[in-house]
């Protein structure tokens, strides 16, 4: 009992000592091992969106997490206890037909859900290479265990996301600083990119206009996309980023191998994040992000960018019809001085002289 104590105890230092979820799992998964001397831990969280179970940290196998093991509810003993929130102990995994062979030189497994409110959110695993390695006692202590860590993952988990939150309206409030800042067009979408990049922190990134005139996509500025990509225009509806410019809605691609309509640009991209820039109804343009690494954007990633897209089209809207106003009112300048010529010359070469100079003020040409 007092060792049961002390491994709790252990437990809920371990948990308090950071408020990364990441790190603090990490930490309770050593504990686990340690305190109770079990041959391997692993601790899954469940995603609801896969109906699977991820292997988020484990301890005793290493490389086990690099395998990128995901457990679909209802198959192996994990996948069992996730799909009916109850623990399983199996003296003999031979004789187990739920059993689902992945680690070499399994006897025993053991595994119990992690439960918050009801809600199964994941599974403490413990396995051994020995026949019938864990006890009712063990069950108990693992239970009692699970209870509590449920808990403090689910505060991280609230942690993680009010901190996510504050990040978002910060970085909102940024972009809506910059466009607030100036009218000019390339500065404010100079200071936008930098914002959004240091956010996601990708690879490539690029901001994409859509030229109605001539059915194309024209990279307008990037950052870490080869110069051979973004000098390419493309056709509206030709791959990703063509797609979501024809149809106007955002795409997720985790792996852009598995998807049909990608179109190779950049050997190097394993996933892509693009959504559209539009006013009203109308789609003027896409912001895409691209990753060297397979997975790498999130449901929130698409959110937040999706965010910053609306703001980005409200400002280059407001920036179009600031420059429309100053022509408009170049052109109305440009007639007020023609007439006013008229009236206070009658000298022809005057009059001419005044307006190829007016004119090659308005249209900005170096002759006319």
């Amino acid at each position: 009992r007092l060792d049961e104590l002390t491994m709790l105890h252990q437990v809920s230092q371990a948990a308090v000592s950071t408020l990364e979820l990441a790190k603090a799992i990490k930490r309770i998964v050593g504990v686990l091992q340690s305190s109770l001397g079990f041959e391997y831990v692993g601790l899954f969280l469940v995603n609801e969106a896969e109906r699977s179970a991820k292997l988020y940290a484990t301890s005793g196998l290493e490389g086990e997490q690099a395998r990128n093991v995901s457990v679909p509810f209802g198959q192996g003993i994990v996948g069992h206890v996730v799909a009916t929130g109850h623990s399983l102990r199996v003296g003999n995994v031979d004789q187990e037909p739920r059993y689902w062979p992945d680690i070499p030189n399994v006897r025993s497994e053991m595994a119990v859900p992690l439960n918050v409110g009801g809600t199964i959110i994941g599974a403490i695993d413990v396995q051994s290479g020995r026949q019938d390695a864990f006890t009712a006692d063990d069950e108990r202590v693992l239970v009692t265990t699970a209870g509590q860590l449920a808990v403090i993952i689910q505060n991280a988990r609230l942690y993680a996301e009010t901190r996510r939150r504050l990040d978002e309206r910060t970085i909102l409030s940024e972009v809506a600083l910059a466009g607030a800042s100036t009218l000019d067009l390339d500065q404010v979408l100079d200071r936008m990119l930098r914002v959004i990049r240091r956010t996601l922190n990708v690879e490539s990134f690029e901001f994409i206009l859509i030229d109605l005139s001539r059915g194309i996509l024209h990279t307008e500025i990037s950052y870490g996309t080869p110069p051979h990509v973004v000098d390419r225009d493309m056709n509206i509806g030709e791959g990703i980023v063509g797609w979501v410019a024809e149809y106007g809605y955002p795409m997720l691609v985790k792996d852009v191998r598995r998807e049909p309509c990608y179109v190779e640009a950049n050997f190097r991209t394993r996933s892509e994040l693009a959504v559209p820039l539009k006013i009203g109804e109308k789609t003027i343009g896409v912001l895409n992000a691209e990753s060297w690494y397979v997975n790498r954007f999130t449901e929130d990633d698409q959110r937040l960018l999706e965010a910053l897209a609306g703001q980005m089209a409200v400002i280059i809207q407001n920036a179009r019809l600031h420059a429309e106003t100053q022509r408009r009112l170049a052109h109305v300048t440009t007639l007020y001085t023609f007439a006013q010529q008229l009236k206070t010359s009658l000298d022809m070469n005057v009059v001419l002289d005044s307006i190829v100079i007016s004119l090659k003020q308005v249209l900005d040409c170096r002759a006319s």
